[in-house]
């Protein structure tokens, strides 16, 4: 990935929440694409998805509950995948 000028970069110190599957949260890569625009733009980041969510409310790994838990402070940014499982 090419390196940013940081100076001119308007996201760099920015927040970003992740919430939604698998495909958001890496599974079976070394990074996700969140870590790669966060770590390209020096941004802060946390991650709620779980491999495995889904959208579905009566799912026990519901994308609901992620942005339920989630910090009550507000990020600059949200990354939200709601799909369902495609695991099975």
């Amino acid at each position: 990935m090419e390196e940013t000028n940081l100076t001119e970069n308007i996201l760099n110190g920015k927040s970003l929440y992740a919430f939604g599957t698998s495909i958001v949260n890496g599974h079976l890569a070394n990074t996700s694409f969140v870590e790669d625009i966060c770590q390209a733009n020096n941004m802060t980041y946390q991650k709620f998805c779980i491999n495995g969510a889904a959208a579905r409310v009566t799912d026990p790994n519901n994308i609901v509950d992620q942005i339920t838990n989630a910090p009550e402070e507000t990020p600059n940014f949200v990354v939200f995948d709601s799909i369902a499982n495609d695991a099975y």
